[in-house]
């Protein structure tokens, strides 16, 4: 959640469109990616054919705000919490998209998926979807759907450099057992333990420096330090979502692509000399106003306890046996609940 939460719940109540995706249709597929390779009546989705549905699918989603019953119809998992909460499309405007990456798993039945993203012509940010369909008449729905923030890395060069092309077919990761240096079965327990002992404890070994390991570890140390003098105390604490993976092997097999899910709870306590933030305080240390606002709340008094939950939307990349270190190239939490007590 951190610094991507901010941006969430600023949004939240707000109308954030998602605007259709433009750019050139992916190349032709390979012969492994044929429409007549059926396994068992199903037969394997192809990359132009995934690229039609992302193009068909971003202009219902933009209309979503129109069309709330929809809701249920375009989204599921927890993409479907989010929007309910609150109370609109998740996410920020997509705009115009470019250099679009379309990958596709090798799967031999259903439910099937797929990833395909872009960068924002505009502002540079890269979005990255995953659409999944449960039966061969069920629409497309959108379970996961990760951004860009600030000056993070961007995930379409992320994936460029994995070295997957535009238009891909790939392996999904057979788990557990697959020849990585982590099975990504055990990524969220180990990312939230990670995250919760502050790089310090038995996993610290595992994950590489980066804004969203070290860098979240020490943008959580200053939210912390800066709560006590504004009068609040600062706590964050991760755990396992419970949610399905969606793992793609890296070209040449070296290593994995892997999009999971953890559960990321924020709360802050206000302590005897506790005062309300103001509408232009953009920290951590204390909570957003927006928030107090939405809680009903209009004055903080010792014990007073506002909490936010949010499901992180994960992107990790796992090298192979005797590398050190898994990169996470993303985390976008999702505003999933607040409460206050």
């Amino acid at each position: 959640m951190r610094a991507s939460w901010i941006v969430a719940c600023s949004a939240s109540g707000l109308l954030v469109l998602l605007a259709a995706c433009t750019g050139s249709a992916p190349s032709t597929t390979s012969p492994g990616q044929s429409s007549s390779a059926r396994h068992g009546g199903y037969a394997q989705l192809t990359t132009s054919e995934a690229y039609s549905a992302f193009t068909q699918f971003l202009p219902q989603f933009d209309a979503l705000s129109a069309h709330p019953t929809d809701i249920g119809r375009l989204t599921t998992g927890p993409e479907f919490q989010v929007v309910t909460t609150s109370h609109g499309p998740p996410g920020p405007a997509v705009g115009e998209l470019t250099d679009t990456r379309i990958l596709v798993p090798k799967l031999t039945s259903y439910p099937r998926w797929f990833i395909a993203g872009g960068t924002n012509s505009s502002t540079g940010q890269g979005f990255l979807f995953v659409l999944v369909q449960r039966s061969a008449q069920a629409p497309w729905q959108e379970t996961a759907e990760l951004y860009d923030l600030g000056l993070q890395p961007r995930l379409m060069p992320d994936l460029a450099a994995a070295g997957f092309s535009p238009a891909a077919t790939a392996e999904t990761v057979s788990s557990p057992g697959a020849p990585l240096a982590m099975q990504p079965v055990e990524l969220p327990a180990a990312y939230a333990l990670y995250l919760n002992d502050k790089g310090k404890g038995a996993q610290r070994r595992k994950f590489k420096a980066g804004s969203y390991t070290t860098g979240l570890i020490s943008l959580e140390h200053a939210a912390s330090v800066g709560a006590g003098p504004r009068g609040w105390k600062y706590t964050d604490t991760q755990a396992v979502a419970g949610l399905p993976q969606y793992t793609l092997r890296l070209p040449a097999g070296q290593g994995a692509a892997v999009i999971f899910f953890t559960v990321d709870t924020v709360t802050w306590t206000a302590q005897s000399s506790a005062r309300m933030p103001t509408a232009t305080y953009a920290g951590l240390s204390e909570p957003p106003l927006r928030m107090l606002q939405a809680l009903g709340i209009k004055s903080a008094h010792p014990g007073l306890r506002v909490s936010v939950k949010a499901v992180d939307e994960n992107l990790a990349f796992i090298g192979p046996p005797g590398t050190s270190g898994v990169t996470i190239a993303a985390n976008v939490g999702r505003t999933d609940g607040l409460s206050t007590s």
